[in-house]
């Protein structure tokens, strides 16, 4: 743009020049150029010639002084892009060497990076002190975990969190996660945090984690997850009521629908001597028109015989030949219903699909029953 400027400004004074030259000619008066006791009269060509010119050299005398004027940007800029290339490329080595395994490299890349003082040295100081865990330098990684805990940014407390963690303080940890906003902080929090309460036993702060996570991630792993600590939750908790606000308040109702934790929620019920309310639900259950083997299994383990004969007859009809958990369900309420045969055949199928050392088991119990049945019998 500015060589266009240049370009103009040249040619509108040469074509002012020239018609300085040309009037002069035409009026038949010669042009005049006089400097002191000096007086020179050119000719027209010569006098555009001589404009052109000058303004070539005042624009190029301009330009030398702009450049030497602003010379030390220039050369902190040059400075500052050099530096940035630098970064960038012990960045990309110490991302390619951390994805290939190449530990130590890494450290090394990602400590030389923690050692500039700007705003992503304490994510470099991190990365660095999970590649010294990863090549067992615990010394190092202590160190560097040390020392990105003395900023009071998102990596600072999964650093004291962490180091929390070491000194088996998980309690600590968590409140220190607590304290800084996660899960809703970060991802990198999330993560811990979902961890660190799952360890605690804390299943309602960590699904909410999960479901942070979910939302947040496009990675579908998030959305088994919620599943897992859910079904985790329902397993551990021990307390009719925590359990019951759990899955009340913690559990959303997308997943409730969800057969598998429908199930857990209903085997909890029972475990912990809650009948009432496990029998309400199985009446809920006994509504599902297709059941998955999630459901089926939960029958034969706990439903009334009337409810084992209903779901077995209801299932043989739309029986899934390829499906090995769908076969073992089928094989559980065989053998409930005393049907031995089928449940040996079931079990069998099952196990040629997906081999398994509970079928193998099963079938040694099952043939044990059906012996002691002939010995009764005979």
């Amino acid at each position: 743009m500015n060589t266009f400027r240049w370009i103009k400004n040249t040619l509108f004074v040469a074509a002012v020049a020239a018609l300085i030259a040309a009037a002069n000619v035409y009026l038949d008066q010669p042009l005049y150029i006089r400097y002191g006791a000096w007086e020179i009269a050119p000719t027209a060509a010569v006098a555009a010639a001589t404009a052109v010119l000058i303004v070539i050299v005042l624009y190029l005398i301009l330009r030398l002084l702009s450049f030497l004027l602003f010379l030390p940007t220039h050369i902190a800029s040059w400075r500052q892009q050099r530096q940035q290339r630098g970064k960038n490329e012990l960045l990309t080595d110490g991302i390619r060497a951390l994805v290939f395994g190449n530990h130590k490299n890494a450290l090394k890349h990602f400590s030389k990076l923690s050692e500039n003082k700007d705003e992503s040295a304490n994510c470099y100081t991190w990365l660095a002190a999970l590649s010294a865990e990863k090549i067992g330098d615990n010394k190092k990684r202590h160190e560097l975990l040390q020392l990105a805990s003395a900023s009071g940014e998102d990596i600072a407390a999964a650093a004291k969190a962490q180091l929390a963690c070491e000194e088996n303080h998980i309690n600590e940890a968590f409140n220190i996660l607590a304290a800084a906003g996660a899960p809703q902080s970060s991802p990198l929090l999330a993560k811990m945090y979902l961890n660190i309460a799952s360890q605690c036993g804390k299943w309602a702060q960590a699904l909410d984690a999960a479901y942070y996570m979910r939302e947040k991630s496009p990675v579908d792993k998030w959305k088994q997850s919620v599943l897992d600590i859910a079904c985790k939750g329902l397993k551990k908790i021990n307390d009719t009521e925590q359990l019951s606000i759990f899955w009340k308040n913690s559990i959303r109702s997308e997943e409730q629908k969800q057969p598998l934790l429908l199930a857990e929620y209903i085997y909890a019920l029972s475990r912990l001597g809650n009948d009432k309310l496990a029998t309400e639900n199985m009446e809920r259950v006994e509504k599902i028109t297709d059941k998955p083997p999630e459901i089926l299994s939960l029958i034969a383990a706990i439903g009334t015989e009337k409810m084992c004969e209903s779901a077995f007859t209801s299932a043989q009809t739309k029986e899934q030949l390829t499906n090995a958990p769908f076969l073992s369900a089928m094989a559980l309420l065989a053998e409930r219903l005393q049907l031995w045969g089928k449940a040996r055949r079931y079990y069998q199928m099952a196990n040629a699909l997906r081999p398994d050392p509970r079928h193998v088991k099963a079938l040694v119990e099952l043939e044990q029953k059906i012996k002691v049945g002939d010995d009764i019998a005979a």
